[in-house]
């Protein structure tokens, strides 16, 4: 899974962006997939609450999207942001 192309497309940026507010806006998806929103509906919600963090960073929260669109419903969405997180640091 970690040879996915949209992983190793993360870790072009690993270095490069703030990994503190990468992970509090993941934490923020994660905390309104469990309160019962869909992945898409807490990726838009969440990304719209931090909308000049995401515009900055647009590439890297596309590929944070496609990842946790694709794997969010196999392995958990805590699971998911964990290695996003960790491909970041």
């Amino acid at each position: 899974m970690m040879e996915d192309p949209d992983f190793k497309e993360l870790r072009k940026f690993k270095g490069k962006v703030d990994v503190k507010g990468v992970e509090s806006i993941l934490q923020e998806v994660v905390s309104e997939i469990e309160m019962g929103s869909s992945v898409t509906n807490a990726l838009i919600y969440v990304y719209s609450l931090h909308y000049s963090e995401v515009r900055s960073y647009r590439e890297l929260f596309n590929v944070i999207t496609k990842l946790m669109e694709k794997f969010a419903g196999k392995l958990g969405a805590d699971n998911v942001a964990n290695l996003i997180r960790d491909s970041l640091k």
